[in-house]
């Protein structure tokens, strides 16, 4: 299966909400990321086992989209019982479960909780921790990167993610293993870094939920026939030889990831039962904030109930920035749309109309406003306006460096930004009178500017900043 037909979807859990890929048909399987990463870290295993099963991969609580736990939820207890409650919000009696990591400890926790609820489990590199190595990450390993207002915490993370390429534990350097990754690959890091940034300090809960439980006594307790799996390079594979001779636990070890994937899928096919599934297009249509799926891709609709009243966001900006009365979405290029931004500005208002047309509104109704590109975009649909109207720019580089200096470009893009009529244009007779946002705020336009990219910026900024006076 193409990665092009995994879906998103949002469905709302006890209070919460949770984001989560689909993909697929058959006998369900639940599959859970490790952290603080996200169920994209696992699009090529869904893709994979999608050609045969039913795959739920969400992300989990306070990673990726999904809502953090409460304050006083932090056990591997309460991660397990968060995933009991998305299989009864999505009616699901029972599936097959697979996780990476810390992932890995979840679902053996959700497995000795609840049996009834796992046909069979694959865990893929499962921690079981010394309590020497417990002691060593207490001394360091767990960092705060909350927002600054001068943007540090961007390179301490940044920082961080090349550590961790070279040495596990990460934060003792030479004292820990020397690990060999692949550092040419700065796309992937822009990726590790955008989960971290996302995530916050939300990131530290789920591995001190991991390192607080005992993996060996876990396995011991479980009941349903369980695959424990590791691949030679894992940071983690010495822990392999720390699993004890549980009676439902079998054990394997693999030099090919490729190898891997096909004892999953032939541990599943042997193992998991076929279970009734809701219908797919009642399952998700729940909450307010939602995925509209189009012909060419998906687009994430946020709050309301009245296409009708509408609010178009700017450039570089997401619907998060809408009114709180307002329905918005993210425009193509933009936020968590995965719909390319097009070259032609005129073909965003024809994919625009489409979004509308998918949501049963009119995009001439006079209710639709917006801001910067959003206000054209709303008076172009509306008909009071009869072209897009640009100026020439400057764009930031936020393409992902080396470095990690595209987080600071981005960073103080923003800062700009929110301080002159054109940030490009930094003199004092374009400054606004307007508060510097908090670290906090700042945190979130860069996220939103570095999910729309430098080449949305240079589509469409010009757009952003025309004098429409």
């Amino acid at each position: 299966m193409d990665e092009a037909q995994i879906k998103r979807r949002v469905i709302p859990v006890m209070h919460r909400e949770v984001h989560l890929l689909t993909a697929g048909r058959g006998t369900p399987l639940l599959l859970v990321h490790g952290s603080p990463n996200s169920s994209d870290a696992l699009r090529p295993l869904i893709a994979f086992l999608a050609q045969e099963f039913f795959v739920i991969a969400p992300d989990t609580p306070g990673n990726g989209g999904s809502t953090p736990l409460p304050d006083d939820a932090s056990t591997l207890g309460d991660y397990a019982d968060a995933l009991r409650d998305l299989l009864d919000a999505l009616g699901l009696s029972q599936v097959g479960a697979y996780g990476y990591h810390s992932g890995a400890s979840t679902v053996a926790e959700l497995g000795r909780r609840y049996p009834h609820r796992l046909s069979a489990l694959v865990c893929d590199g499962l921690p079981i921790w010394s309590e020497r190595e417990l002691r060593e990450f207490e001394e360091g390993f767990f960092q705060s990167y909350a927002p600054v207002h001068d943007g540090s915490h961007l390179m301490r993370l940044w920082s961080r993610l090349i550590d961790q390429n070279w040495y596990f534990p990460w934060h003792r350097g030479a004292k820990g293993r020397q690990v060999r990754f692949d550092l040419n690959d700065t796309a992937r890091l822009h990726d590790r870094a955008m989960e971290l940034l996302i995530a916050g300090d939300a990131h530290m809960a789920p591995y001190r939920a991991v390192l607080e439980s005992n993996g060996a006594e876990r396995l011991h307790a479980l009941t349903v026939p369980t695959l424990v799996m590791c691949h030679n390079d894992d940071v983690i594979a010495k822990h392999f030889h720390r699993l004890p001779n549980a009676p439902m636990v079998r054990r394997s070890r693999f030099k090919s990831r490729k190898h891997m994937r096909f004892r999953v899928r032939d541990w599943f096919a042997e193992h998991a039962r076929e279970a009734a599934l809701p219908p797919t297009t009642r399952m998700f249509e729940q909450g307010q904030n939602r995925f509209v799926d189009l012909r060419y891709g998906q687009v994430f609709v946020r709050g309301g109930s009245d296409p009708g009243a509408m609010w178009l966001h700017d450039v570089g900006e997401s619907s998060r920035t809408a009114p709180a009365t307002r329905m918005s979405f993210d425009l193509p290029g933009h936020g968590l749309t995965d719909i390319e931004c097009p070259h032609d500005p005129y073909d965003l208002v024809r994919l625009i109309e489409d979004v509308f047309e998918a949501l049963h509104a009119d995009p001439s109704a006079p209710g639709i406003l917006g801001a910067g590109l959003g206000y054209q975009l709303a008076n172009m649909l509306s008909g009071t306006q009869s072209e897009l109207r640009s100026t020439p720019c400057q764009v930031p580089e936020i393409d992902p460096r080396w470095d990690g200096g595209h987080l600071a470009a981005a960073w103080h893009y923003c800062r700009f930004r929110s301080q002159y009529r054109r940030w490009d244009n930094r003199i004092p007779q374009g400054r606004l009178n307007h508060p510097l946002p908090s670290p906090e705020d700042l945190h979130l336009q860069m996220i939103d500017v570095l999910r729309a990219g430098e080449h949305t910026l240079q589509r469409l900024l010009p757009f952003s900043v025309a004098d429409l006076t």
